[in-house]
């Protein structure tokens, strides 16, 4: 299992956090506080794997550190 690296920044303009974890294509998720934004990229993480799993989808290793 490899973690990935989510890079949190804020949009002025539409005044929310924004998460992205560029090796999972369309990996983007929004929120209205620094504490909501990495709850739901949690999750949204978790969503993104099981889905591409399911649908048989390769999963991109991250390039960092390798977990047991």
């Amino acid at each position: 299992m490899y973690k990935y690296s989510i890079k949190i920044y804020y949009n002025k303009k539409e005044d929310k956090y924004v998460a992205v974890v560029p090796e999972l294509p369309g990996f983007t998720v929004s929120a209205k506080t620094r504490g909501q934004i990495y709850e739901k990229a949690k999750i949204a993480l978790e969503v993104w794997l099981k889905q591409a799993i399911k649908e048989g989808r390769e999963i991109p290793q991250k390039n960092g550190k390798k977990i047991a």
